[in-house]
């Protein structure tokens, strides 16, 4: 068994996570970017790559997972999302059935806001106190990214309420503070892409229950992702 080096691995995780809004720009119609690596393309269609909206730095969003299955009491989730139910782009019903239930994206008809279009979808923001990026280091010779930043939802305004078991992480946003919501409840983006959209997900602890008045949020250092 063989194990990338910590520096090896940390330009990896370098290449994927952004230290702040302006901290990385993506490729382009699967060119070579010399002196860097640069892992994201704006153009879909192309066969390398990870696909970012905006053609400058890229900007990563945040989208919540929705279940099925109530949340209430706060369970853990017995059986978690895995590679069959996150695909590149869509959600699926996957093999086992996850604790969630069906899955769908917080779309803006799933999620509500009380002020604002995007409802269960955050992109990282530069203004104080907000998510600007990502933390990098290595532990144990793997990469590990961290959130800067608290990572907050807008009020939900529903009069039914949703159950959050995941979440996801993409290069969706259109640009600092603006997210894209997804094309529907189970794809990020329409049809479907030569590269994936979806970089990296997860299950909650212990799933929630989101009602109307609640605002979901993340706080620093809450989301960690390891190159594994």
């Amino acid at each position: 068994m063989g194990s990338l080096t910590n520096t090896a691995s940390l330009n990896i995780m370098q290449a994927l996570f952004p230290a702040s809004i302006t901290g990385l720009a993506p490729i382009t119609g699967g060119g070579a970017t010399a002196g860097s690596l640069r892992i994201y393309n704006t153009t879909s269609a192309d066969t390398v790559g990870i696909y970012s909206r905006v053609t400058s730095n890229v900007i990563h969003q945040m989208t919540l997972i929705a279940g099925s299955t109530s949340a209430t009491g706060n369970p853990a989730p017995g059986v978690g999302l895995n590679d069959t139910h996150v695909l590149a782009n869509t959600l699926a019903a996957g093999t086992p059935t996850p604790s969630a239930g069906t899955l769908e994206f917080c779309t803006n008809v799933k999620y509500l806001a009380l002020s604002g279009t995007n409802g269960g979808n955050v992109a990282m923001n530069s203004g104080a106190g907000n998510w600007n990026g990502w933390t990098l280091s290595t532990v144990s010779n793997k990469g590990q990214a961290v959130n800067n930043g608290p990572i907050t939802f807008p009020t939900f305004n529903g009069s039914t309420a949703i159950h959050i078991w995941g979440w996801c992480v993409t290069a969706n946003a259109a640009s600092a503070g603006n997210p894209s919501v997804p094309t529907s409840a189970t794809q990020m983006v329409t049809g479907s892409p030569g590269i994936p959209t979806i970089l990296a997900y997860g299950d909650l602890s212990f799933a929630r229950t989101v009602s109307q008045g609640d605002t979901p949020s993340f706080t620093s250092q809450a989301v960690v992702i390891t190159l594994d």
